[in-house]
């Protein structure tokens, strides 16, 4: 194909089509959507070339409002757009492979104890199931929100819940957890089958987004965690391997693909992992005297 005949806005939208009808997520598909547009809209009338895709990587770089790792991000997503041009046979090679630099390494935002300890503190009947739910189970916010109060076993504390790609799995909610929903449950007076809801019906992934941060403003911690509501994901995923937990039941509950996704939310800090050193004691199991 004449690439010089084709608008790269219209590839674009050639290829959010595409990942629509592969059923990815809105939000995955909103994201692509938003940073596809930025490239295109920088590309203009130029080629997708060698020379241009490293000519937008220096000016993600350069960006002031983006962090290395949103830079990486960026690119990264043209890179996709690229491999997918490839497949169509559109271009021949990927103008992008091995053009992006090495991802920036982060820790995934957490909270500590003491953060949740103060943000638990702020928080009515209602906020505080919605937060323990979230500790207890590292449920996306969609996946929460989907709840209905029927969609609970109340003796077991069992559910299942559709995740990403409409894959259904099976949950758990502890004694406590269960407990915290009771106390807000009874609360209510409303029919509403959902199991949480908001001054307009049921709770909505952006309605949670709202509400933890302005819980976070409360308790003081608003600037201390990036994604508050991912950070849950995280915080569930560490303190289950912490506790000592394996990483395939933990991809399992969490609903990835791959282990290697739940070991990137399992990621502990060196504090935390010195701390997992020292409570285990390797050197112990040979020199019995060690610790």
């Amino acid at each position: 194909m004449d690439l010089s005949t084709v608008a790269t806005s219209d590839l674009v939208a050639q290829f959010l089509d595409a990942k629509i009808a592969a059923r990815r997520s809105p939000k995955t598909i909103a994201t692509y959507r938003d940073r596809l547009t930025r490239f295109a809209t920088w590309l203009g009338a130029r080629p997708i070339t060698r020379a241009t895709l490293r000519a937008y990587l220096a000016d993600l770089q350069t960006q002031p409002s983006l962090s290395p790792a949103s830079a990486w991000s960026y690119f990264h997503d043209v890179g996709v757009f690229c491999s997918w041009l490839v497949e169509e046979e559109i271009i021949d090679k990927n103008p992008a492979r091995r053009l992006a630099p090495t991802k920036p390494k982060r820790l995934p935002a957490s909270y500590s104890a003491d953060h949740l300890i103060r943000l638990l503190a702020v928080c009515d009947e209602r906020d505080r199931a919605v937060l323990i739910v979230l500790l207890d189970t590292g449920l996306r916010a969609g996946e929460l929100v989907s709840l209905n109060r029927r969609s609970i076993d109340w003796e077991s504390g069992r559910f299942t819940v559709i995740g990403k790609g409409d894959k259904e799995r099976a949950g758990e909610l502890s004694a406590y957890a269960r407990a915290a929903l009771r106390c807000a449950l009874e609360l209510r007076e409303d029919t509403d089958p959902a199991l949480f809801t908001g001054p307009k019906g049921r709770l909505t992934p952006s309605g949670l987004r709202q509400m933890i941060s302005r819980r976070a403003r409360e308790a003081g911690i608003r600037d201390d965690v990036r994604r508050l509501v991912h950070g849950f994901r995280a915080t569930f995923a560490k303190a289950y391997i912490l506790q000592g937990g394996d990483l395939e039941s933990l991809r399992r509950l969490l609903g990835h693909t791959s282990i290697a996704m739940a070991a990137h939310y399992a990621q502990l800090a060196d504090d935390e992992l010195l701390a997992t050193k020292r409570r285990i004691n390797p050197l112990g199991r040979f020199f019995p005297d060690a610790g």
